[in-house]
Protein backbone atom coordinates (compact mmCIF):
# COMPACT_ATOMS: atom_id res chain seq x y z
CA UNK A 1 0.00 0.00 0.00
CA UNK A 2 1.22 3.31 -0.97
CA UNK A 3 1.98 5.68 1.77
CA UNK A 4 -0.19 8.92 1.07
CA UNK A 5 2.24 12.13 1.90
CA UNK A 6 -0.28 14.37 0.88
CA UNK A 7 -4.25 14.60 1.01
CA UNK A 8 -5.90 17.24 -1.26
CA UNK A 9 -8.78 19.39 0.88
CA UNK A 10 -11.08 21.96 -0.76
CA UNK A 11 -13.31 24.51 0.38
CA UNK A 12 -16.39 23.71 -0.28
CA UNK A 13 -18.14 26.25 -0.36
CA UNK A 14 -16.41 27.55 -3.44
CA UNK A 15 -17.94 24.80 -5.81
CA UNK A 16 -20.95 25.96 -4.34
CA UNK A 17 -21.94 27.62 -1.18
CA UNK A 18 -24.93 25.38 -1.27
CA UNK A 19 -24.69 22.29 0.90
CA UNK A 20 -26.62 20.46 -2.08
CA UNK A 21 -24.25 20.82 -4.34
CA UNK A 22 -20.81 20.90 -2.59
CA UNK A 23 -21.32 17.99 -0.52
CA UNK A 24 -22.14 14.87 -2.94
CA UNK A 25 -19.54 16.83 -5.51
CA UNK A 26 -16.48 16.54 -2.91
CA UNK A 27 -17.89 13.16 -1.57
CA UNK A 28 -16.56 9.69 -1.73
CA UNK A 29 -19.93 8.17 -2.78
CA UNK A 30 -20.30 9.88 -6.17
CA UNK A 31 -17.90 12.65 -6.16
CA UNK A 32 -14.47 13.80 -5.53
CA UNK A 33 -13.43 12.39 -2.94
CA UNK A 34 -11.93 15.46 -1.48
CA UNK A 35 -12.38 16.45 2.41
CA UNK A 36 -13.52 19.83 3.13
CA UNK A 37 -12.22 23.03 5.31
CA UNK A 38 -15.85 23.02 6.87
CA UNK A 39 -17.00 26.89 6.15
CA UNK A 40 -19.76 28.64 4.27
CA UNK A 41 -23.14 26.79 3.50
CA UNK A 42 -26.96 27.11 2.10
CA UNK A 43 -29.93 25.26 1.83
CA UNK A 44 -30.80 28.11 -1.12
CA UNK A 45 -31.17 27.66 -4.49
CA UNK A 46 -30.10 31.32 -4.71
CA UNK A 47 -26.30 30.15 -3.30
CA UNK A 48 -26.04 27.59 -6.26
CA UNK A 49 -24.00 27.46 -8.87
CA UNK A 50 -26.71 28.55 -11.61
CA UNK A 51 -27.14 31.85 -10.02
CA UNK A 52 -24.49 32.61 -8.83
CA UNK A 53 -23.13 31.86 -12.45
CA UNK A 54 -25.47 33.81 -13.90
CA UNK A 55 -23.69 36.86 -12.37
CA UNK A 56 -21.81 39.05 -15.36
CA UNK A 57 -19.50 41.14 -13.56
CA UNK A 58 -17.22 40.66 -10.26
CA UNK A 59 -18.05 43.66 -8.74
CA UNK A 60 -21.91 42.37 -9.02
CA UNK A 61 -20.52 39.38 -7.77
CA UNK A 62 -18.88 40.44 -4.70
CA UNK A 63 -22.22 42.94 -3.97
CA UNK A 64 -24.54 39.70 -4.73
CA UNK A 65 -22.64 37.70 -2.18
CA UNK A 66 -22.68 40.46 0.26
CA UNK A 67 -26.28 40.46 -0.09
CA UNK A 68 -26.62 36.42 0.22
CA UNK A 69 -24.15 36.99 3.61
CA UNK A 70 -26.29 39.76 4.73
CA UNK A 71 -29.73 38.08 4.68
CA UNK A 72 -28.09 34.77 6.26
CA UNK A 73 -28.82 32.72 3.08
CA UNK A 74 -25.32 32.07 2.88
CA UNK A 75 -24.20 31.66 6.43
CA UNK A 76 -20.36 30.42 8.33
CA UNK A 77 -20.63 26.89 9.87
CA UNK A 78 -19.95 28.83 13.09
CA UNK A 79 -23.29 30.67 12.93
CA UNK A 80 -25.00 27.67 12.13
CA UNK A 81 -27.89 26.78 15.16
CA UNK A 82 -27.54 22.99 16.39
CA UNK A 83 -30.18 21.64 14.11
CA UNK A 84 -28.67 23.09 11.18
CA UNK A 85 -25.22 21.71 11.94
CA UNK A 86 -27.05 18.26 12.53
CA UNK A 87 -28.57 18.32 9.37
CA UNK A 88 -25.09 19.56 7.57
CA UNK A 89 -23.51 16.86 9.22
CA UNK A 90 -26.29 14.34 8.15
CA UNK A 91 -26.30 14.89 4.73
CA UNK A 92 -22.30 14.65 4.87
CA UNK A 93 -22.07 11.53 6.01
CA UNK A 94 -24.80 10.23 3.36
CA UNK A 95 -22.49 11.39 0.70
CA UNK A 96 -19.28 10.27 2.33
CA UNK A 97 -17.45 13.70 2.87
CA UNK A 98 -14.67 14.48 5.33
CA UNK A 99 -13.69 17.28 7.47
CA UNK A 100 -9.79 18.18 7.84
CA UNK A 101 -10.24 21.52 9.71
CA UNK A 102 -12.54 24.33 10.66
CA UNK A 103 -11.98 27.04 8.45
CA UNK A 104 -12.87 29.35 11.25
CA UNK A 105 -12.39 33.62 11.14
CA UNK A 106 -11.30 33.75 14.61
CA UNK A 107 -8.17 36.04 14.88
CA UNK A 108 -9.91 38.12 12.02
CA UNK A 109 -11.43 40.73 13.90
CA UNK A 110 -10.30 44.43 13.58
CA UNK A 111 -8.86 45.44 17.35
CA UNK A 112 -10.18 48.81 17.16
CA UNK A 113 -13.70 47.73 16.25
CA UNK A 114 -15.72 48.68 19.34
CA UNK A 115 -17.45 45.42 19.17
CA UNK A 116 -14.18 43.56 19.22
CA UNK A 117 -14.32 41.93 22.15
CA UNK A 118 -17.84 40.69 21.36
CA UNK A 119 -17.43 39.49 17.77
CA UNK A 120 -13.70 37.81 19.14
CA UNK A 121 -14.93 35.64 21.67
CA UNK A 122 -19.11 34.89 19.92
CA UNK A 123 -16.30 33.61 17.08
CA UNK A 124 -14.13 31.80 19.28
CA UNK A 125 -16.76 30.44 21.57
CA UNK A 126 -18.72 29.07 18.24
CA UNK A 127 -15.46 27.68 17.01
CA UNK A 128 -14.76 25.50 19.46
CA UNK A 129 -18.23 24.08 19.37
CA UNK A 130 -18.27 22.99 15.74
CA UNK A 131 -15.04 21.96 16.42
CA UNK A 132 -16.50 19.37 18.78
CA UNK A 133 -19.61 18.93 16.47
CA UNK A 134 -17.74 17.77 14.14
CA UNK A 135 -14.68 15.81 15.83
CA UNK A 136 -12.05 18.24 13.92
CA UNK A 137 -8.81 18.88 15.91
CA UNK A 138 -7.73 22.01 13.51
CA UNK A 139 -8.89 25.30 13.44
CA UNK A 140 -7.73 27.43 10.73
CA UNK A 141 -7.24 31.03 12.23
CA UNK A 142 -5.23 34.65 12.10
CA UNK A 143 -3.38 37.10 14.15
CA UNK A 144 -5.71 39.87 14.45
CA UNK A 145 -5.88 43.53 12.38
CA UNK A 146 -5.05 46.81 14.00
CA UNK A 147 -7.14 49.36 13.91
CA UNK A 148 -10.57 49.18 12.05
CA UNK A 149 -11.17 48.29 8.62
CA UNK A 150 -11.99 51.45 7.63
CA UNK A 151 -8.32 52.84 8.83
CA UNK A 152 -7.42 50.25 7.52
CA UNK A 153 -8.16 50.55 3.86
CA UNK A 154 -7.63 54.34 3.82
CA UNK A 155 -3.92 54.49 5.60
CA UNK A 156 -0.81 54.83 4.35
CA UNK A 157 1.91 52.75 4.67
CA UNK A 158 3.51 54.88 7.48
CA UNK A 159 0.43 54.76 9.21
CA UNK A 160 -0.45 51.05 8.92
CA UNK A 161 3.26 50.56 10.77
CA UNK A 162 1.76 53.03 13.73
CA UNK A 163 -1.56 50.97 13.73
CA UNK A 164 0.25 47.86 14.36
CA UNK A 165 2.80 49.24 17.10
CA UNK A 166 -0.36 50.99 18.83
CA UNK A 167 -2.36 47.60 18.87
CA UNK A 168 0.36 45.31 19.36
CA UNK A 169 0.27 44.24 23.46
CA UNK A 170 -3.67 44.04 22.69
CA UNK A 171 -3.37 41.83 19.57
CA UNK A 172 -0.68 39.49 21.83
CA UNK A 173 -3.38 39.32 24.50
CA UNK A 174 -6.39 38.21 22.62
CA UNK A 175 -4.13 36.00 20.61
CA UNK A 176 -2.66 34.67 23.96
CA UNK A 177 -6.49 33.67 25.07
CA UNK A 178 -7.33 32.02 21.47
CA UNK A 179 -4.02 29.78 21.88
CA UNK A 180 -5.02 29.29 25.80
CA UNK A 181 -9.04 27.93 24.90
CA UNK A 182 -7.60 25.85 22.02
CA UNK A 183 -5.49 23.93 24.08
CA UNK A 184 -7.76 23.69 27.03
CA UNK A 185 -10.48 22.03 24.45
CA UNK A 186 -7.80 19.68 22.61
CA UNK A 187 -7.45 21.45 19.61
CA UNK A 188 -4.90 22.70 17.54
CA UNK A 189 -4.53 26.37 15.69
CA UNK A 190 -3.25 26.76 12.49
CA UNK A 191 -2.58 29.81 11.64
CA UNK A 192 -2.37 31.51 8.07
CA UNK A 193 -0.37 34.58 6.71
CA UNK A 194 -2.98 36.95 5.21
CA UNK A 195 -2.52 41.04 4.18
CA UNK A 196 -2.60 43.51 7.09
CA UNK A 197 -2.63 40.92 9.59
CA UNK A 198 -0.02 41.20 12.59
CA UNK A 199 1.08 37.49 10.58
CA UNK A 200 0.92 39.08 7.14
CA UNK A 201 4.31 37.40 5.98
CA UNK A 202 6.51 34.87 7.14
CA UNK A 203 8.86 37.13 9.18
CA UNK A 204 5.78 39.29 10.44
CA UNK A 205 4.11 35.75 11.57
CA UNK A 206 6.81 34.27 13.08
CA UNK A 207 8.06 37.01 14.69
CA UNK A 208 4.58 37.49 16.50
CA UNK A 209 3.66 33.85 17.00
CA UNK A 210 7.25 33.36 18.98
CA UNK A 211 6.02 35.85 21.80
CA UNK A 212 3.78 32.83 22.17
CA UNK A 213 4.23 28.77 23.10
CA UNK A 214 4.91 27.76 20.38
CA UNK A 215 4.40 23.88 21.17
CA UNK A 216 0.86 23.29 19.76
CA UNK A 217 1.35 25.97 17.06
CA UNK A 218 0.68 25.22 13.04
CA UNK A 219 0.72 26.91 9.91
CA UNK A 220 -1.07 27.38 6.52
CA UNK A 221 0.90 28.84 3.61
CA UNK A 222 -0.83 31.07 1.60
CA UNK A 223 0.70 32.48 -1.79
CA UNK A 224 -1.79 34.50 -3.34
CA UNK A 225 -1.72 36.35 0.39
CA UNK A 226 1.80 36.84 -0.61
CA UNK A 227 1.89 37.97 -4.38
CA UNK A 228 -0.46 40.33 -3.20
CA UNK A 229 1.80 42.46 -0.74
CA UNK A 230 4.87 41.93 -2.88
CA UNK A 231 4.89 45.09 -4.57
CA UNK A 232 8.27 45.26 -5.34
CA UNK A 233 7.89 41.74 -7.56
CA UNK A 234 10.74 40.56 -4.84
CA UNK A 235 9.77 36.96 -4.35
CA UNK A 236 7.81 37.03 -1.22
CA UNK A 237 6.02 33.91 -1.34
CA UNK A 238 9.14 31.51 -1.39
CA UNK A 239 10.43 33.77 1.27
CA UNK A 240 7.07 33.85 3.29
CA UNK A 241 7.19 29.79 3.15
CA UNK A 242 10.76 29.44 3.98
CA UNK A 243 9.89 31.45 7.35
CA UNK A 244 6.53 29.78 8.06
CA UNK A 245 8.87 25.90 7.48
CA UNK A 246 9.03 25.16 10.70
CA UNK A 247 5.68 25.52 11.39
CA UNK A 248 3.59 24.39 8.59
CA UNK A 249 0.82 21.84 8.62
CA UNK A 250 0.29 22.54 4.92
CA UNK A 251 -0.14 24.67 2.29
CA UNK A 252 -3.36 27.23 1.26
CA UNK A 253 -2.87 26.37 -2.36
CA UNK A 254 -4.19 29.73 -4.18
CA UNK A 255 -1.89 31.62 -6.60
CA UNK A 256 -2.59 35.23 -8.27
CA UNK A 257 -0.40 37.42 -11.02
CA UNK A 258 1.24 40.57 -9.67
CA UNK A 259 -0.94 43.72 -10.05
CA UNK A 260 -1.17 47.13 -10.20
CA UNK A 261 -5.09 47.46 -9.02
CA UNK A 262 -3.76 48.13 -5.42
CA UNK A 263 -1.54 50.84 -4.60
CA UNK A 264 1.95 50.22 -2.99
CA UNK A 265 1.62 49.33 0.84
CA UNK A 266 -1.70 48.59 1.29
CA UNK A 267 -4.02 45.28 0.36
CA UNK A 268 -7.47 44.96 0.30
CA UNK A 269 -8.32 41.65 0.27
CA UNK A 270 -11.66 42.11 -1.60
CA UNK A 271 -10.23 43.75 -4.41
CA UNK A 272 -10.83 42.58 -7.63
CA UNK A 273 -7.22 40.22 -8.15
CA UNK A 274 -6.37 38.42 -10.91
CA UNK A 275 -6.47 34.69 -9.30
CA UNK A 276 -5.67 31.41 -11.32
CA UNK A 277 -5.10 28.55 -10.94
CA UNK A 278 -1.84 26.94 -8.64
CA UNK A 279 1.32 27.41 -10.19
CA UNK A 280 0.12 30.13 -13.00
CA UNK A 281 0.62 33.02 -11.14
CA UNK A 282 3.92 34.25 -9.03
CA UNK A 283 3.43 32.46 -6.16
CA UNK A 284 6.51 30.66 -6.95
CA UNK A 285 4.74 26.96 -6.62
CA UNK A 286 6.15 25.47 -9.40
CA UNK A 287 9.99 25.11 -10.84
CA UNK A 288 13.39 23.23 -9.05
CA UNK A 289 13.02 25.72 -6.57
CA UNK A 290 9.58 26.19 -6.15
CA UNK A 291 7.40 25.66 -3.21
CA UNK A 292 6.22 22.41 -4.22
CA UNK A 293 10.01 21.10 -4.93
CA UNK A 294 10.51 22.43 -1.53
CA UNK A 295 7.72 20.79 0.58
CA UNK A 296 8.75 17.20 -1.12
CA UNK A 297 11.97 17.61 -0.13
CA UNK A 298 11.24 19.12 3.48
CA UNK A 299 8.54 16.57 4.37
CA UNK A 300 11.08 14.14 6.93
CA UNK A 301 11.85 17.52 8.50
CA UNK A 302 8.25 18.44 8.55
CA UNK A 303 7.42 15.01 9.89
CA UNK A 304 9.80 15.39 12.86
CA UNK A 305 8.77 18.82 13.63
CA UNK A 306 5.41 17.91 13.81
CA UNK A 307 6.41 15.67 15.91
CA UNK A 308 6.88 17.74 18.48
CA UNK A 309 3.57 19.34 18.38
CA UNK A 310 1.34 16.86 17.34
CA UNK A 311 0.08 13.61 19.40
CA UNK A 312 1.21 10.05 18.29
CA UNK A 313 -1.81 9.60 16.11
CA UNK A 314 -1.80 13.31 13.78
CA UNK A 315 2.30 12.94 13.43
CA UNK A 316 2.66 11.19 10.70
CA UNK A 317 -1.09 12.24 8.74
CA UNK A 318 -0.99 13.24 5.67
CA UNK A 319 -0.17 16.82 4.64
CA UNK A 320 -3.27 18.68 3.80
CA UNK A 321 -2.64 20.74 0.33
CA UNK A 322 -5.99 22.83 0.65
CA UNK A 323 -7.61 24.21 -2.15
CA UNK A 324 -8.81 28.10 -2.32
CA UNK A 325 -8.81 28.96 -5.63
CA UNK A 326 -10.94 32.26 -5.76
CA UNK A 327 -10.84 32.09 -9.60
CA UNK A 328 -14.37 33.46 -10.16
CA UNK A 329 -14.07 36.13 -7.51
CA UNK A 330 -12.13 36.37 -3.89
CA UNK A 331 -13.18 38.53 -0.81
CA UNK A 332 -13.68 38.95 2.97
CA UNK A 333 -16.77 36.69 2.39
CA UNK A 334 -14.83 34.03 0.60
CA UNK A 335 -14.06 33.27 -2.76
CA UNK A 336 -15.86 31.43 -5.35
CA UNK A 337 -14.44 29.63 -7.86
CA UNK A 338 -17.84 27.42 -9.31
CA UNK A 339 -17.56 25.69 -12.54
CA UNK A 340 -13.75 26.01 -12.63
CA UNK A 341 -13.08 23.83 -9.71
CA UNK A 342 -11.97 21.01 -12.00
CA UNK A 343 -9.36 23.41 -13.20
CA UNK A 344 -8.30 24.14 -9.72
CA UNK A 345 -8.16 20.58 -9.00
CA UNK A 346 -6.00 19.85 -12.10
CA UNK A 347 -3.40 22.31 -11.83
CA UNK A 348 -3.17 20.70 -8.08
CA UNK A 349 -2.86 17.65 -8.74
CA UNK A 350 -0.33 18.73 -11.72
CA UNK A 351 2.29 19.98 -9.19
CA UNK A 352 1.82 17.53 -7.02
CA UNK A 353 2.52 14.36 -9.38
CA UNK A 354 5.57 16.82 -10.78
CA UNK A 355 7.67 16.77 -7.52
CA UNK A 356 5.99 12.73 -7.12
CA UNK A 357 3.92 13.95 -3.73
CA UNK A 358 1.75 11.00 -3.24
CA UNK A 359 -1.97 11.77 -2.08
CA UNK A 360 -5.32 10.24 -2.31
CA UNK A 361 -6.96 8.62 -4.89
CA UNK A 362 -9.71 10.86 -6.75
CA UNK A 363 -13.38 10.50 -7.39
CA UNK A 364 -15.44 12.09 -10.30
CA UNK A 365 -14.30 15.87 -10.60
CA UNK A 366 -14.21 16.52 -13.73
CA UNK A 367 -18.08 16.77 -14.54
CA UNK A 368 -19.35 19.44 -12.26
CA UNK A 369 -22.46 20.27 -13.88
CA UNK A 370 -23.86 17.06 -12.97
CA UNK A 371 -23.90 18.28 -9.39
CA UNK A 372 -25.59 21.22 -9.97
CA UNK A 373 -29.37 21.94 -8.91
CA UNK A 374 -32.06 21.78 -11.96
Amino acid sequence: MVKLESRVIAFGDEMSPNEDEHLPYFGREKGANIPLSLRFFSKDKQAGIRALSAIETKKAFKLRSAELRAQKIVKHITEANDGELHEYQDKATKHGVEFHDVGSAVGKQYLGDPDFITKFFTTLYNTVRIAHTFKIPFIRCFTLYPATQAELEEAKPAQIREFRKRYEQKAHHYFEIMLQTFAAEGLYPVIENEGNLYGNNGKNLVKFISQHDTNRILAYHDAANCVQQDHKRQGLSLQTFEQMLPFLLGLHNKDAKYSKLIRAGAVKEEEEWPYVPVGQGAGQYSGEKGIFSRWAAELPEIDRSLAGRLPIGYRKIPKPMVLEPHLTAGGQFGGSTLLLFSQAIDALVKNLDAVDIKYQQLGDYKNIEQFMLK
